[in-house]
């Protein structure tokens, strides 16, 4: 599944343009958005927090909500770091799966990505970056990339695990049935056992 997924991302790649250029331009964004990624992180989880369907999600308290701030920071600086090869992809995998095991809507990964892009943009867009249009595009190329890859692994991960509680349910009921057929067997074995005696003192 994992060579499956590579293939796809190096499919959404060719598909958006993603080229070297692009992380080049990406990398030259580090400097300038660097400084800013703790504010980024604040913002987001502050409009985050706000909505009810994303505090449901989040059941840990503090603590997990402080695991997820430094996820969202080590993240948004792998943006920038101009790296974007299988192993980034593989990482990205992971939170794809990550958000199955937690909960996590589709639909929220969506507005979560959505969030993330207009806060960047909105911090880079006065910086003075040279060529900051192409840049951004560049951004937004990327983050796209993202949100595919996410959804795809999320869809692939939630997949298995209704494979898995489907198989689970199936060994349920052959167990159940292995255990009815073993009462039925001794239910058969004592009735063999009584009609003996009963055929002898009926004689």
């Amino acid at each position: 599944m994992a060579g499956m997924t590579e293939a796809i991302y190096h499919d959404i790649r060719r598909y958006i343009g993603f080229t070297d250029e692009d992380a080049d331009r990406l990398r030259e964004l580090g400097p300038a958005i660097a400084p800013q990624l703790p504010e980024v992180v604040d913002t987001f989880y502050e409009r985050i927090l706000r909505h009810p369907s994303t505090r449901q999600v989040l059941t840990g308290g503090e603590a997990q909500v402080a695991r997820l701030r430094a996820s969202l920071a080590g993240w948004l600086e792998e943006l920038f770091e101009g790296d974007y090869g299988i192993e980034y992809c593989r990482k990205r995998v992971q939170i794809g799966r990550t958000h199955v095991r937690v909960g996590l809507p589709q639909y929220l990964m969506i507005t979560v990505m959505e969030t993330v892009w207009a806060e960047l943009e909105r911090r880079l867009r006065p910086a003075l970056v040279p060529q900051i249009d192409d840049k951004l595009r560049s951004l937004h190329k990327l983050l796209t990339i993202e949100t595919a890859l996410m959804l795809e692994s999320y869809k692939e991960s939630y997949s298995e695990s209704i494979r898995e509680g489907e198989r689970a349910a199936v060994q349920d009921r052959l167990n159940e049935a292995e255990h009815l057929a073993h009462i039925g067997h001794l239910a058969a074995s004592l009735a063999h056992e009584i009609k003996n005696p009963l055929a002898g003192i009926s004689g």
